[in-house]
């Protein structure tokens, strides 16, 4: 069943864009799988048909103000779509160690598949064929990929298990989903993945102060040892040419002039406030102005979440963020603890960083969210089962 799964989750992925099968059929066969499981007693059903239905209102100012036709913005939609991969497993019927397997087989592939094409770039090979967008020149090689949120995912998750279980196979494979994210040099996710690595740890050790400390100080040494690696020296030597050009004190610094130009200029109608622009497919007129303003600097993505919202809708965006906020309060034992820090990650660099919402991402939210609903059904099954009997005379 997980092998499966996996497959699926590789076919969604289009086998991470390399492969041309276009997305209306790959909804096609998302849909025909999901259309009969879809349960609205589980905790996420509705948040997640709510999302859909205000994504899907961002397509009337889509069509009215900026001329571009429901179609065209279906068209474009797909990576959105894939949150319904929840749907999927449970169509499924999967269990927690299915679920659990298939992250495994996800989170090492796609860390392995990343590394190899790092590697390989620097001899002129992009089996991924990545297209210019998605790497960024002059920084060695840094590219983005399809459902790289598994990777901070993996690292939680083994981190987590590794706390548990205490096996070493775990660490190791943390550290084949650590390498990626120290390839990829973004700030906010080393910052963000040092507090969710930090959150795992006093969770899983409350009440054993010597434990804690002792985790602490290895962590600590392992931080000074991975930071004289020449790959991790090279990452924070980029970053700091990076930091010369990126401050807030510089005018030319591509967030200020995005959120410059969002806050006072891009908006056509009152209704765009509410409900955005929608979604631009670069074929059309509302496309190609979105093409140009990005030419010219302007990049939705760089202002994260808050930047999506003036697309796709303010109230598609809370709704997001609705869902992340209830996962990380939802109950569940220690050894899930990973879902939660993995949705405070994803909250604190949200807002500098596309990770949320990039290509194949949702695919992973689907995956995430659905993990923490069986947990959380567990436990409240656990719950119940506890309670005495009341006998009525």
């Amino acid at each position: 069943m997980a092998k499966k799964i996996f497959f699926l989750l590789l076919l969604f992925s289009n086998f991470y864009a390399t492969t041309t099968i276009s997305s209306i059929i790959l909804l096609g066969v998302l849909i025909s799988i999901i259309y009969k499981h879809i349960n609205f007693k589980q905790s996420f059903t509705k948040p997640i048909l709510y999302f859909y239905i205000a994504y899907f209102l961002s397509f009337i100012p889509a069509y009215f103000i900026r001329q571009q036709s429901p179609i065209d913005s279906l068209i474009v939609s797909y990576q959105y779509l894939c949150l319904l991969f929840f749907f999927v497993l449970t169509a499924f019927k999967a269990n927690e160690y299915q679920c659990e397997k298939v992250l495994h087989y996800m989170a090492i592939t796609t860390s392995i598949v990343y590394i190899v094409q790092f590697i390989l770039l620097q001899k002129g090979i992009n089996f991924l064929g990545l297209s210019e967008n998605k790497m960024e020149a002059g920084y060695d090689s840094r590219f983005r990929m399809v459902c790289s949120g598994i990777f901070s995912l993996g690292l939680f998750f083994y981190f987590n298990k590794f706390l548990i279980y205490g096996s070493k196979k775990y660490m190791l494979y943390l550290l084949v989903c650590t390498i990626p994210l120290v390839i990829q040099a973004y700030r906010t996710q080393w910052v963000a993945a040092f507090i969710g690595i930090l959150i795992i740890l006093y969770y899983t050790n409350k009440g054993s102060a010597v434990k804690l400390l002792k985790y602490l100080f290895i962590i600590s040494i392992s931080i000074i040892v991975l930071f004289q690696t020449p790959l991790v020296q090279d990452r924070i030597t980029n970053m700091y040419e990076r930091q010369k050009t990126e401050t807030f004190s510089n005018k030319d610094y591509i967030r200020i002039t995005t959120l410059n130009y969002l806050n006072q200029k891009y908006f056509q109608s009152p209704i765009e406030y509410i409900l955005g622009s929608g979604p631009d497919n670069p074929s059309t007129k509302y496309g190609k102005q979105i093409v140009t303003l990005q030419e010219s600097g302007i990049h939705f993505d760089d202002l994260g979440l808050y930047g999506m919202a003036f697309k796709i809708g303010p109230i598609t965006i809370l709704i997001l963020i609705f869902l992340s906020i209830r996962n990380i309060f939802l109950r569940k034992d220690k050894k899930y603890i990973y879902i939660m820090v993995w949705y405070i990650f994803m909250i604190l660099i949200s807002f500098t960083n596309a990770e949320f919402f990039r290509p194949g991402n949702f695919l992973i939210h689907g995956l995430a969210l659905y993990i923490a609903n069986l947990r959380y059904k567990k436990h409240i099954a656990t719950k119940y089962e506890k309670k005495p009997i009341t006998q009525i005379s």
